[in-house]
């Protein structure tokens, strides 16, 4: 994690993974990468690396995968070389989710995501929650994402872990997507649950910031929930 604050340290560790054969993926390692050695052909083979791993047995969400990601999208989005290397065998109806995260960061105006989202449509794929986010975020209408954030927000006990998935493609459509903004907002203004109000607050306010309409929504809620005549959110 703190490698490349010393030099001796950092040259080590550099050569170490420089003769490797086989790259490694551990998310600390890819961000060391990315950091002492951007848009390199190592940070390329550990990240890709990363997302070509066997799937495991029970597929799940994990940590490197996003961050392999995120990196391939920061470092080397667009490069139509590096989109063939990411995709290679690809399958529309078994993709590796890692591979969609990462067309998600580096690769929107590619036509594989136009074809997953008619694979989702039509039932066949499925995808962890990250991935499915991402997705939505960039080719899912605004009333069809807001649907799915209220639904999960709906459930007995909303997952926390979830929505520490979810909340990177949501704040990036909310920039960007005034429908998607508006109906937040709405939904606000008609009785909104508990959790719809703590969570669609908070999205709009690290999005957009807080307009005069809201913060005076916000004391006015303060004061109900303050009275004791309504349920606290």
């Amino acid at each position: 994690m703190f490698a490349d604050t010393y030099p001796a340290a950092r040259d080590a560790a550099l050569h170490f993974l420089d003769t490797l054969p086989t790259k490694p993926w551990h998310p600390n390692i890819l961000r060391f990468l990315g950091r002492v050695r951007p848009k390199s052909r190592l940070l390329l083979e550990c990240c890709l690396s990363a997302l070509h791993r066997e799937p495991d047995r029970f597929p799940r969400y994990r940590d490197e995968d996003m961050v392999a990601a995120e990196l391939l999208g920061e470092h080397f989005g667009g490069d139509q070389e590096v989109l063939l290397q990411l995709t290679s065998g690809w399958t529309v109806d078994s993709p590796r989710q890692g591979v969609i995260l990462a067309l998600c960061e580096g690769w929107t105006e590619s036509h594989l995501l136009d074809e997953l989202i008619e694979a989702l449509k039509n039932q066949r794929l499925e995808l962890t929650y990250a991935t499915y986010f991402q997705l939505l975020s960039h080719k899912a209408e605004p009333e069809f994402i807001f649907h799915r954030l209220c639904d999960e927000l709906s459930k007995p006990i909303p997952n926390k872990w979830i929505f520490s998935d979810i909340t990177r493609p949501i704040l990036r459509r909310l920039r960007t997507d005034d429908q998607l903004a508006a109906l937040l907002v709405e939904r606000l203004y008609q009785d909104p649950t508990p959790s719809e109000k703590a969570s669609f607050l908070r999205f709009i306010s690290v999005a957009r910031g807080l307009s005069t309409g809201l913060r005076e929504w916000c004391i006015e809620e303060v004061d109900r929930q303050l009275s004791g005549t309504q349920p606290r959110g």
